[in-house]
């Protein structure tokens, strides 16, 4: 039977946990930062609605927690409490039968952050966390366990600024007693081959190579390959042995590449998982034993860029607030209502949706405006527009318009992206407000795809010109075919590696290492 929690005047109370605002949220639930009524402690409560969760959302649920339990490392997340059956009162009232895991609080953020808001990091950063993702992956494959979804957003970052592995829903607890897995899974830009060609796969391996590809992002700033298939360049270079001409067109984007971690990543980028290195051959690589920052600096130097970080994202919120005043000031000047312009819309035909009674639903106060676009004009015209630019992009996207609900979701069968847009009514503001959020893939596509439809809605958005679409193309004199280089992570300069503004930090670490000791 479920364990009832009831509402408190202080805030909402699930078990034993206070839940206060919201950090996250996606498909199946979302994450509240919560507090631990027993004890004071501050962590992260992972909510997962049971009423839509599919069987295979059960089964990747069951596979983190038994991962997870598995686990104890100072590299990866910790799951502190499970709970199976509890019910849920959301702000309306309504209850919900849910699985609540609480997680150890990782308060540094994504690393996927700090990629984007500060751009690459000196080597010697970069080496430190790929040593602490080398040594969780170790306890994971010495456990038995690949995490088969290696990426920046799933490694976080504590207090210390400590790397943490998390979100292990699609590992695997190797799927026989070889390793072997056989399930495609992951964030498509970051598989390895052998898992985009739906081959079996040792799972430990194919890990390694997503691990390759942070570590690339880490020190260049965009990714080395749109997607390891044959259609991609960069990765067939890689794949026929012509890492020379990998490595001759990133480093006229990305002149600083270090010499020793272009030799380290050939190990990493080799197609045949029976040739690429083990784990065990990269800890003696000599690009490894190059030291690594002792904790009081690695915490020094990410504070700083903690500090861009939050700089930005309060730059952002405040531009959506900016831009909130700004239509509210239109509107009151004698701008055109949009919302009664769809009451004199003409009756729809039989089977058609009548237009004059779409009604989009009130905006949420819990909305986090980071991927959000205000618009004047008529729900139907709006919906419209969001359909018609979804799908005229590349990659020829399923888009489904759900006129009653306000809302078209799109999925990128290429990239394993889906994403929402959902719009709201703001009658305070006298507009609406489009909220854009990613359900499933890679944060890098997603932000890519929200930059072109920002251009492509045009002036139908508010603030539309703020957004710069800033995939940079760039022809490579080698080969003809190639067209530009993987996109560069959204919020970068259109250099692909900023290599004047990542050299200045790499001279100003040097100086302030100068009386501290490399591990």
């Amino acid at each position: 039977m479920a364990n009832t929690a009831g509402n408190e005047a202080a805030g909402r109370r699930l078990g034993n946990y206070q839940l206060h605002r919201t950090l996250g949220k996606g498909m199946s639930g979302k994450v509240k930062l919560g507090v631990d009524l027993r004890t004071g402690e501050t962590v992260a409560v992972k909510i997962m609605y049971k009423d839509n969760m599919s069987a295979r959302a059960a089964q990747q649920l069951r596979r983190e927690i038994t991962s997870m339990k598995a686990l104890d490392h100072p590299n990866v997340l910790r799951l502190k409490d499970v709970h199976e059956s509890l019910t849920y009162v959301k702000k309306n009232g309504l209850e919900k039968e849910v699985v609540i895991l609480v997680l150890e609080l990782a308060v540094g953020g994504e690393l996927f952050d700090f990629m984007m808001y500060t751009g690459a990091f000196p080597e010697v950063i970069a080496r430190t966390y790929f040593c602490q993702m080398l040594s969780a992956l170790e306890m994971c494959h010495s456990t038995g366990i690949a995490h088969r979804d290696i990426k920046p957003e799933n490694i976080l970052l504590d207090n210390n600024f400590q790397l943490r592995m998390a979100d292990f829903g699609l590992s695997s607890i190797m799927e026989d007693e070889n390793g072997v897995c056989y399930t495609e899974c992951g964030t498509r830009s970051y598989m390895a081959p052998e898992v985009l060609a739906k081959q079996p796969y040792d799972g430990a391996q194919a890990d390694l190579w997503s691990a390759g590809v942070v570590l690339f992002i880490m020190l260049a700033g965009n990714p080395p390959f749109q997607m390891a298939v044959s259609t991609d360049w960069w990765f067939r270079a890689v794949s026929s042995g012509r890492h020379d001409r990998f490595w001759a067109a990133h480093l006229r984007g990305c002149p600083d590449f270090p010499p020793l971690a272009q030799a380290f990543l050939n190990r990493i980028f080799v197609a045949d998982p029976l040739q690429r290195a083990t784990l065990e051959e990269l800890k003696s690589h000599e690009w490894l034993a190059g030291g690594t920052l002792p904790a009081h600096t690695l915490y020094d130097e990410l504070l700083q860029r903690k500090r861009r970080v939050d700089d930005r994202k309060a730059a952002e919120r405040q531009a959506h607030v900016q831009r909130r005043e700004e239509e509210a000031a239109r509107q009151g000047r004698g701008h055109v209502d949009p919302f009664p312009l769809n009451v004199q819309r003409s009756v729809s035909k039989p089977g058609e949706v009548d237009q004059s009674r779409l009604q989009a639903p009130n905006v949420p106060t819990d909305l986090h405006g980071m991927h959000v676009f205000y618009s004047a004009a008529a729900l139907d015209m709006l919906l419209d527009k969001l359909r018609s630019a979804l799908a005229g992009m590349a990659g020829t996207p399923h888009v489904t318009l759900k006129p009653q609900l306000a809302k078209v979701k799109a999925v990128f069968p290429g990239d394993g992206l889906e994403m929402v847009a959902q719009v709201y009514s703001s009658p305070n503001l006298g507009c609406h407000v489009v909220e854009l959020t990613r359900r499933a893939g890679d944060a890098f596509t997603f932000n890519e795809v929200r930059e072109i439809l920002a251009k492509d809605l045009g002036s139908m958005i508010s603030g539309a010109a703020d957004v710069k679409a800033i995939a940079s193309k760039d022809a490579f004199d080698e080969d003809p075919e190639v067209m530009s280089f993987p996109k560069p992570i959204p919020g970068r300069q259109p250099e692909h590696c900023a290599s004047a503004q990542k050299r200045a930090g790499e001279e100003k670490l040097a100086e302030r290492l100068e009386d501290v000791d490399v591990i």
